[in-house]
C-alpha cells in the first residue's frame, strides 16, 4: 500500500549529499557575493575620498577667489575715491580758468594805461575792471 504523498526515490545518504552539494554552492555565492560587495565599498570609499579632496580644493580656491574680490572691491572704491576727488578738482580748475580767462594780458607796449596800484606790474594778467582806457 503506499501512502498519498510523494515516494522518496533518493536515499537518505543521495539526500544528504544534495544537500552537502547545495549548501557548499550556497556558500560559494554568498561569499562571492560578499566580495563583490566589499569590491564596492572600497571603490565608493575611494571615490568619496577623491570628491572631499576635490570639494576641499574647491572650497579653498573659492576662499582665494572672495578675498581676491574684496581686495579688488576695496582698491575700486578708493579708485572711486580717486575719481571723485580729481573730478572736484577739475571742477575748481576749469573755474578758475574761467576767471583767468577774464582777464586781459597787458603788454608793455601798449596804449592802455593801468590804475596807479597796477602801473608797476607790466606784462601781467589784470582784472579787466582796474584798466583805464586812454
Amino acid at each position: 500500500m503506499s501512502k498519498g504523498g510523494r515516494h522518496r526515490i533518493f536515499t537518505e545518504e543521495q539526500r544528504k549529499d544534495r544537500n552537502r552539494l547545495a549548501q557548499a554552492a550556497f556558500r560559494a555565492r554568498k561569499s562571492e557575493y560578499t566580495t563583490t560587495l566589499e569590491n564596492t565599498v572600497v571603490g565608493l570609499e575611494s571615490i568619496v575620498k577623491e570628491l572631499q579632496d576635490s570639494n576641499r580644493q574647491t572650497s579653498s580656491r573659492a576662499d582665494a577667489a572672495e578675498a581676491q574680490c574684496q581686495l579688488l572691491e576695496q582698491q575700486l572704491q578708493k579708485l572711486y575715491q580717486q575719481l571723485h576727488s580729481s573730478l572736484l578738482e577739475n571742477q575748481q580748475l576749469l573755474t578758475a580758468l574761467g576767471e583767468k580767462q577774464n582777464m586781459i594780458f597787458i603788454d608793455s607796449e601798449s596804449s592802455v594805461s593801468l590804475s596807479p596800484s597796477l602801473s608797476s606790474s607790466c606784462s601781467t594778467f589784470v582784472d579787466p575792471a582796474e584798466i583805464i582806457f586812454t
